[in-house]
């Protein structure tokens, strides 16, 4: 069964990412993304992309024990790579859920992303 759960994970995450070449993304400053900075409007650069989790917070609250709001409007890279600076990486199944709320590319780069 597990096995059967990767295929379908790594199945979608193929489409989507299929799905997005050849699209003109949207891309977003920093300055952009700091104008949604509540939980009800949240948006977040990690890496080079932009993330639109406004709606999310409570259900993550409510299952992991954490509000990520603090990181609304902001560049959460490093957030995100330590679980808000307790030294853990996300699962695999995070980072496939994050893609739902995939919103364009950031315009101010990073040199090296994450």
């Amino acid at each position: 069964m597990k096995l059967k759960n990767k295929f379908i994970s790594i199945t979608f995450l193929f489409l989507l990412l299929d799905g997005l070449k050849g699209q003109n993304l949207s891309t977003y400053s920093l300055a952009d993304i700091s104008k949604h900075n509540t939980a009800g409007d949240c948006w977040m650069a990690i890496g080079n992309r932009v993330y639109d989790v406004s709606g999310y917070s409570a259900e993550h609250t409510s299952k992991q024990d954490y509000d990520y709001s603090k990181f609304c409007g902001t560049d959460a890279s490093l957030a995100w790579e330590t679980k808000a600076e307790k030294g853990e990486k996300h699962r695999k199944k995070s980072k496939i859920l994050l893609e739902k709320f995939f919103k364009g590319e950031r315009k101010d780069k990073l040199v090296q992303p994450i």
